[in-house]
């Protein structure tokens, strides 16, 4: 089957990445997005663990799905690439879920 998954498309976890990174530069400049620093928390917390939900996805089939295909995991700059970006997103968004929880513990409560 010739159908690509959403979880190869490198624009939709690049584009979830710059959203994730805006939003704790939002943060962080602004102090807070509604005016409400719990609702800033739970915004953060829950957008964040959505977006970790694309890069923990692809790396589950790198590791799992690929190998038992009997193709190779990662091969050349590309898979690199794909691996990195994937770790990259991963990494903005635990800093976005850290941002709100922090924010709503902190300031929520």
């Amino acid at each position: 089957m010739a159908h690509r998954d959403y979880r190869e498309n490198a624009g939709v976890v690049a584009a979830w990445t710059i959203a994730a990174a805006a939003y704790c530069v939002v943060l962080y400049e602004k102090r807070s997005l509604t005016g409400h620093p719990l609702v800033d928390g739970l915004i953060g917390m829950v957008l964040g663990l959505y977006i970790c939900s694309y890069p923990a996805g692809n790396m589950i089939d790198i590791i799992f799905y690929r190998q038992n295909l009997g193709r190779a995991r990662t091969s050349g700059w590309i898979g690199a690439g794909w691996v990195l970006l994937n770790v990259l997103s991963l990494g903005a968004a635990w800093v976005m879920v850290t941002f709100g929880v922090l924010r709503a513990a902190l300031k929520g409560g």
